[in-house]
């Protein structure tokens, strides 16, 4: 794994590095079983860690130097910490609790539990805030930058502001200050429908660097995030990874150009997709994102 993302950083020379693992490394570890689907680059979870309420009380705290596949992901940012040092910096990616719990037990049955057996959910999300808490830890001693903080609930079509406070911004804040040592602590808003609103006053409160959002599909768009998040965050969005990069390499120099107008015009901004970019994105499409924002990436 290592080795791809070095080979990445050969080949684009970004400005700085997402350290992408398997998004369900860590269910495998509490028990649960995975399908890889090769073809498609993408993979889901057959068999769940948490099956039923009561599984929750017995979910166990994780040492990320024992588990196998959080020692592997150590493994991995050591050699990258080892061929590139503090020359370029490299952020793990982790999910937050809740998106993590989503991810062990699945949606329905997470979504069940915080409607109708609350404190037993708390009890798992502090189980997995606690393994995670030690896990950036472990990160960061191996050469990690900083950490990228996904969330994957954070927009008014999957959550109210109160439930987002009382089943994510409670944990997110303990597991989030605990990062002190941290250079960068990018917070990455997730969102899959277009048209939804971010709870951005809720995110406003968060003791983070940068904001990554999808902001050709969510709201704030970027003109709108220079209005408030940008007073605090640095904005890192600007490109579509749903649509642009899988057209032609002038789609993605016009949209890299429409960014740069509509950026904060005294910095504060990285230019950014706003999540993972399909599988199949042509390289040609990455080399001409890279010459675009060279050439237009100014003020």
């Amino acid at each position: 794994m290592a080795e791809a993302h070095l080979a990445f950083l050969r080949e684009f020379k970004v400005d700085f590095l997402k350290v992408t693992p398997c998004g369900l490394f860590f269910a495998e570890d509490w028990g649960g079983k995975l399908e890889y689907i090769e073809e498609k680059a993408s993979v889901r979870c057959v068999d769940y860690p948490v099956k039923s309420t009561e599984d929750w009380e017995k979910l166990q705290v994780l040492d990320p130097r024992k588990a196998k596949l959080h020692l592997e992901q150590l493994r991995c940012l050591r050699n990258i910490s080892k061929k590139v040092g503090k020359t370029i910096p490299f952020l793990e990616t982790m999910f937050n609790p809740f998106t993590t719990a989503t991810k062990i037990a699945g949606d329905q049955r997470v979504l069940s539990d915080m409607r109708e057996n609350p404190s037993a959910l708390r009890k798992g999300l502090q189980t997995i805030t606690e393994t995670l808490n030690s896990f950036a830890q472990a990160c960061l001693e191996e050469g990690a930058s900083g950490i990228f903080y996904s969330i994957k609930s954070c927009s008014t079509d999957v959550i109210t502001s109160g439930d987002f406070d009382s089943f994510n911004k409670t944990y997110d804040m303990k597991l989030i200050h605990s990062m002190k040592s941290a250079d960068v602590i990018m917070l990455h808003a997730h969102n899959e429908k277009e048209g939804a609103e971010l709870l951005v006053s809720n995110l406003m409160e968060y003791p983070v660097h940068a904001i990554n959002w999808w902001d050709k599909g969510a709201i704030p768009d970027l003109r709108g995030a220079k209005a408030n998040l940008s007073k605090k965050f640095c904005l890192v969005a600007g490109l579509d990874h749903v649509r642009t990069f899988l057209k032609d390499p002038i789609d993605v120099q016009n949209e890299i150009i429409a960014a740069m107008k509509s950026a904060p015009a005294d910095g504060g901004f990285i230019l950014g997709p706003g999540c993972v970019l399909p599988p199949n994105t042509p390289r040609q499409n990455l080399s001409a994102a890279l010459s675009a924002a060279s050439k237009h990436g100014r003020y």
